[in-house]
């Protein structure tokens, strides 16, 4: 019975550890999709004829101070 029971307790253990492999691999799945629904945002208003007005990194109002983009 101690030996099942000590084999029970590894399994228990690495599919624990395997667990927690796997929950870390999924964060940095969620903060990849972050990343790209972002980077996503910042360039289909780059697309003509679409509005620019949410994007942070194309700011058009000439009287906000700071605004350095030029659109060709």
């Amino acid at each position: 019975m101690s030996g099942q029971l000590n084999r029970y307790l590894a399994q228990r253990d690495r599919l624990s550890k395997e667990l927690e492999s796997l929950k870390k691999v999924e964060s940095m799945g969620s903060v990849c999709n972050s990343l790209i629904q972002y980077t996503q945002s910042i360039t289909d208003p780059l697309v003509p004829g679409t509005d620019n007005s949410n994007n942070p990194w194309l700011n058009l109002d000439e009287e906000e101070p700071g605004c350095c983009c030029v659109l060709m």
